[in-house]
């Protein structure tokens, strides 16, 4: 049966019958046995594969835990229980390819671990209106947008629209937490979806070598509206991604459409400047900028431009919305005097 959100959105979790999706999305029960014709392009059914892979938190402490947590897997045996994937052509996987460079987790992958990850993954076709995921359900996939679109919602409310060449659902797997926003097509689509296992196999060591690369979370704490707000900062290194920008560069543009980062001013200053181009104030690290449009879903309302060779630490918009929108809106209430001076 439909349901109704609290903001009236129809939400379906649809009654599958004989669609093959339904043993991809995170909700679907393991009894779910169809789509067992053997056809070469289809997706195998969740339960043709052993159920150890399937694998569930070992406790509730585990269900609490939110700092990457890579699940007990033997790497060489669970290596042998990769399944096959959807059969690909030359032209999928250079799309897989580019979709999946935006994503920060594959930025650190060897040739060889690209390889089984893409040859794990399983086409699905996804009707309008299907729930892919559902906020609070636990994750198993991780999902690629090969074509259409998906409207993510966090309590009830849109937050953002993922496009062909995106990508979601990590985020639970690295966390091994409930799902933290439901996910819905908004026309029929095609992703590509990749299991817990593969995904544990092949991506924790990539997580792990950006956290090498990167300056420890208690870098995060020298700001004060981060350290004083509850933010849980080894979460927010582990998804922002650091961005350098020369002196005299344009960070951000006024007027534009996507509107979909926030910047945390790790170093070097700026200047806001408004539509008309004139000087509304200068910033300078440890500050931050670009919450605005995020919160109001409008696009950009002011440029920002270096002054000086400038470091950022940039977070997109789901997760400012999942790790900064709540816990520091009276910070954020109380910044926009900066933009009004």
């Amino acid at each position: 049966m439909a349901d109704t959100g609290k903001t009236g959105r129809r939400r379906r979790r649809t009654s599958h019958g004989s669609s093959s999706y339904s043993s991809y999305s995170d909700s679907s029960s393991s009894s779910d046995d169809e789509g067992g014709s053997g056809a070469e392009a289809g997706p195998q059914p969740l339960s043709a594969f052993p159920q150890k892979m399937r694998l569930k938190p070992n406790s509730q402490k585990d269900r609490r835990r939110t700092s990457i947590s890579a699940e007990a897997i033997d790497p060489e045996a669970a290596k042998q229980q990769i399944p096959v994937g959807t059969p690909k052509t030359a032209d999928e996987i250079v799309r897989i390819s580019c979709a999946c460079r935006s994503n920060f987790l594959f930025r650190h992958l060897k040739p060889e671990q690209l390889e089984i990850a893409y040859g794990a993954m399983v086409r699905l076709d996804i009707p309008e209106g299907h729930d892919i995921i559902v906020q609070g359900d636990q994750g198993e996939y991780f999902y690629v947008v090969d074509s259409g679109e998906f409207a993510v919602f966090v309590d009830g409310v849109q937050v953002v629209v993922v496009e062909a060449g995106g990508s979601f659902g990590e985020l639970a797997l690295m966390y091994n937490a409930p799902r933290a926003a439901t996910v819905t097509a908004k026309v029929d689509s095609v992703v590509y979806a990749l299991d817990r296992v593969t995904f544990n196999i092949t991506m924790m060591n990539a997580i792990v070598s950006k956290r090498d690369k990167q300056p420890p979370a208690n870098i995060f704490s020298e700001l004060d509206f981060l350290s004083s707000n509850g933010v849980n900062l080894t979460q927010l290194r582990d998804v922002a991604s650091h961005e350098s920008f020369d002196a005299a560069s344009v960070i951000v543009r006024s007027g534009d459409i996507n509107a979909d980062k926030f910047y945390i001013l790790m170093s070097g200053s700026v200047s806001i400047l408004n539509s008309d181009g004139a000087p509304v104030v200068q910033l300078s690290a440890p500050d931050y900028f670009g919450e605005l449009e995020l919160i109001e879903f409008t696009s950009r309302k002011f440029s920002v431009i270096a002054e000086t060779d400038v470091n950022v630490e940039v977070i997109d918009r789901i997760n400012f919305i999942r790790l900064l929108m709540k816990c520091c809106a009276d910070e954020f209430a109380a910044h926009r005097a900066v933009y009004q001076q």
